[in-house]
């Protein structure tokens, strides 16, 4: 529950939106944008013809009302004589009022047109009281009007009824429309009844059907906009917010597959949220598994440490990274760094029965296990060679012919072998393609000449051979592998032989005792500095009292 609420808290403080908010957000301002731009384009396409509808509407009106006030002329004074009188025309105004009473008309009148196209007002009646005095004061009866005739009017006269004006004057703005007056014996136009439609009317009923319009379109919208949010909700934001929820929880549980209530989704139904839940689902099966895979070879590496570790500890058992003895006026010091965790350099140091001391140092073909082991079988039968007492040569011969009888592998290894009579100073050795060891004597130091010899472990017949030289008192024979010659520095120099001659030519301290693996050790490591170790390093110095 604290982590809930933690996550919550967390969640709240960033500011971050959900993806449902921005979509549910995304989808109203589309419909918001889409409703306006619709609108605009139905009103202003449509207006013109709402305002031809309306004024048709007016129109069908006007000629109605027309036509009654005609058929009441023509019952009444079909000849227009009677208007004259004046009780028969307050009569026939009476009577036009009601027709603009019950036709919505603002106006009616009735006039002729003479040779000069001189209008001859009759009668006159309109809607309202006040509007009814006025218009008959200023175009009652007997009065006439000169204004140019409209193109409507003319056609009225010529016997056409669909005829309008748009007119805008100090009595407002009308739709006029016009009829004639037939003579029914004749057939002659001789009068014009005009009807005067409100445009204010018009505009009313227009704005009232926009008003229809705009509802009915709200309506359909919200129905459309209320279907597509439980669409979207049902099909895109539910599927999205399980997956959410699920990727949030599968670091907590460790379970990085969808659960079973959302997966259908992907078999029922194709689309984008299917495809999601998909991948997502098919990685989850591919993280889990490598989840486990990781574990196991974890687990293995593990397993292979401890194992390197005990095998690291072993060798070091047999061979100690670092050695120090004084015995019998003999000061011998070694040191062995291995490139990997275990390696096949070795060197051995000891004394034999009758105080002699015996020296050995090796290096293996490879590195790694497969060195460490084959350096252990040649180290253990070396020793055990030499401490019966035979010669270095002898004891590398026998090995030799143990380890070309059992090495699989091919592999091989160099030696040096040396026993050294601490009361002479005689040095009997043998070398099996070994580097050659150097005799440091005060500020003078040089190698020890001497055969190559073949390797051992690799042929029978390999003839190497006993050597003897004395080592005076006071000198030291420093044994070494090739991986301090090998050393390099950032320009790929190799530290070579000469730079370890040049070492111990130089120096007033350059013999003493304990001096010389540490001052080689120190003059590798300053050549290679920032450079890796690729081979395993080992050194075994001697020193004569």
């Amino acid at each position: 529950m604290s982590d809930k609420n933690s996550a919550g808290k967390t969640e709240q403080g960033t500011g971050k939106k959900k993806i449902r908010v921005s979509i549910l957000v995304l989808i109203g301002g589309l419909f918001a944008v889409s409703l306006f731009i619709s609108m605009a384009i139905v009103y202003f396409m449509s207006s013109s013809y709402r305002f031809e509808n309306a004024v048709s509407a007016s129109g069908q009106i006007a000629r109605d009302a027309c036509s009654v006030a005609g058929i009441i002329l023509a019952y009444e004074d079909p000849d227009l004589t009677l208007v004259e009188d004046e009780e028969m025309r307050d009569e026939l105004h009476a009577i036009l009022r009601a027709v603009c009473s019950i036709s919505g008309l603002k106006r009616i009148y009735i006039y002729t047109v003479d040779e000069n196209d001189v209008r001859h007002h009759l009668l006159v009646a309109a809607d309202t009281d006040e509007e009814d005095a006025e218009i008959n004061r200023v175009a009652g009866f007997g009065t006439t009007s000169d204004a140019p005739l409209s193109r409507q009017e003319r056609e009225a006269l010529n016997g056409d009824s669909d005829g309008y004006d748009i007119i805008s004057n100090e009595y407002g703005n009308v739709c006029a429309w016009y009829m004639p007056v037939v003579d029914s014996s004749s057939g002659d136009v001789f009068a014009i009844i005009g009807a005067d439609y409100s445009m204010d009317f018009i505009q009313s009923v227009e704005k009232k059907n926009v008003r229809h319009v705009t509802y009915i379109f709200l309506i359909l919208v919200a129905i459309t906009f209320t279907l597509a949010l439980i669409m979207v909700s049902l099909n895109v934001l539910k599927p999205i917010r399980i997956i959410s929820e699920r990727m949030k929880n599968c670091v907590h549980d460790g379970n990085y597959e969808l659960p079973a209530d959302i997966m259908p989704l992907e078999e029922s139904v194709e689309n984008e949220i299917s495809d999601i839940a998909g991948s997502f689902q098919s990685m989850g099966r591919d993280i889990n598994a490598y989840i486990k895979e990781i574990e196991v070879l974890t687990r293995k590496q593990l397993e292979n440490r401890v194992q390197m570790d005990v095998a690291r500890s072993i060798q070091y058992g047999m061979v100690l990274p670092t050695y120090e003895e004084e015995k019998n006026g003999v000061f011998c010091q070694g040191f062995m760094h291995a490139a990997k965790d275990v390696g096949g350099d070795f060197y051995d140091s000891f004394f034999m029965g009758d105080g002699k001391y015996c020296g050995i140092i090796g290096d293996v073909s490879d590195k790694g296990v497969s060195a460490a082991l084959f350096m252990g079988m040649t180290r253990t039968m070396l020793r055990d060679h030499m401490n019966l007492g035979i010669s270095p040569a002898e004891a590398i011969i026998r090995t030799n012919e143990w380890l070309c009888g059992h090495n699989p592998e091919g592999m091989f290894v160099t030696i040096f072998a040396f026993i050294l009579d601490p009361k002479t100073g005689d040095v009997l050795y043998a070398n099996s393609g070994h580097n050659p060891p150097l005799i440091i004597g005060g500020s003078h130091a040089e190698f020890l000449k001497l055969d190559s010899g073949t390797v051992t472990g690799l042929l029978e017949d390999m003839g190497v051979k006993d050597y003897s030289f004395r080592l005076k008192k006071g000198q030291t024979l420093l044994t070494y592998t090739d991986g301090v010659t090998d050393a390099v520095n950032k320009d790929e120099e190799c530290f070579g032989e000469r730079r370890i001659k040049e070492l111990f030519e130089n120096g007033d301290d350059a013999g003493k005792e304990g001096s010389v693996v540490d001052r080689l050790i120190q003059a590798v490591m300053d050549h290679s500095v920032g450079c890796e170790q690729f081979d395993d390093m080992t050194i075994l110095a001697v020193t004569r009292r």
